[in-house]
């Protein structure tokens, strides 16, 4: 099934039950609140110039929690008495299902994509790791196999994210490609990190958390993991690339893996934190990217991570929403230090 007809038939099945909530217009609501707050006038202020104000002085990390800065938590408690409410609406629930389905399709295409760069690469990697998980060993790649992977995920999510995801069709190309291609390595220490916290479901249904629903990789589980849906699930552990010593220096590895595993712990099994926190993370930059401070990707920054604690606020009060929040955006500096761990600090082992 497409991408597109995934979106609408979702959008379908949930078209009638849309609450009262949902149809609020939260920009409207900010408005009126700033305008009877402030005294209307040219003084008013809409969410976008306030986010704007904000994300002019400040790093995107600090913003939260909320209640310190006016921002949403202080929208929140202005407009309490006037009876409005800023529960997490029908529109924003679909965001983050579309980013499901649109990262899915993604992992799809980079399945096919590797298949038909190295088939056999693929196919001795995909036999090897079947019998190390059935032996309940260590799963073990050459330096090789992990370099193709993530030259042709790097490559091809780079040059075709903008075409997926809408969060960045605005963008010009060039930018979108830069920025995907500098976030990869923090991305990819972050799909270690959801292995951990997913383990727990068991292979199938954690192959499946991870994006991996289409036809190519269901044939390959087919073909290697034959009537074995019940395997235990793998986390960082299970790979023989991380005993120690991996890493160029201990403290390189120390903070790898406890960085792994904050993050495994603050996202949990959850696939809708997952996927908006992903999409953060690949929108945030390291420093030595060009496009640090960019300032569309700092407003996109923004978004998201408004977004985030917006989700979080249906599954806790407020201050632990916030809390959390910001919790996750001080990881995304320690992701990228992994990302660089992961990529140029290894020992070289073939």
């Amino acid at each position: 099934m497409s991408v597109i007809k995934k979106l609408k038939k979702y959008k379908d099945r949930h078209a009638e039950s849309k609450i009262k909530d949902s149809e609020i217009d939260i920009e409207e609501l900010v408005d009126t609140c700033f305008s009877e707050e402030f005294g209307g006038g040219e003084q008013n202020l809409n969410i976008s110039e306030e986010v704007d104000d904000i994300t002019s002085t400040v790093n995107i990390a600090s913003i939260f929690p909320f209640k310190k800065r006016k921002t949403l938590n202080q929208f929140e408690l202005m407009c309490k008495d006037r009876n409005f409410q800023f529960s997490f609406t029908f529109e924003e629930d679909f965001r983050l299902h579309e980013l499901i389905v649109r990262r899915d399709h993604l992992d799809e295409e980079k399945q096919k994509y590797m298949m038909s760069k190295g088939p056999m690469v693929m196919s001795s990697v995909w036999g090897e790791t079947a019998r190390s998980i059935k032996n309940k060993g260590k799963i073990t790649y050459s330096g090789s196999y992990a370099n193709f992977v993530q030259e042709c995920s790097r490559d091809l999510v780079s040059s075709t994210y903008n075409e997926v995801f809408n969060e960045f069709r605005s963008f010009d190309r060039s930018i979108a490609q830069s920025a995907v291609f500098f976030s990869f390595p923090a991305a990819a220490c972050l799909t270690m990190a959801t292995l951990d916290g997913t383990r727990h479901l068991g292979l199938k249904k954690q192959t499946l958390f991870m994006g991996y629903s289409g036809k190519t990789h269901s044939a390959l589980w087919d073909q290697y993991f034959p009537h074995m849906e019940d395997l235990d699930g793998i986390g960082l552990e299970d790979f023989a690339s991380f005993t120690s010593p991996w890493a160029q220096t201990m403290e390189d590895e120390a903070f790898f893996m406890s960085t792994c595993r904050e993050v495994s712990q603050l996202l949990g099994a959850d696939l809708k934190l997952h996927i908006a926190y992903l999409t953060l993370l690949v929108s945030s930059q390291p420093d030595n990217s060009p496009l640090a401070g960019n300032a569309q990707l700092r407003q996109l920054q923004t978004d998201l991570g408004l977004l985030l604690y917006r989700y979080l606020t249906t599954k806790l009060e407020k201050d632990e929403a916030a809390e959390q929040t910001q919790s996750l955006m001080e990881m995304l500096a320690k992701l990228h230090r992994c990302g660089d761990i992961l990529m140029k600090k290894r020992i070289t082992r073939d």
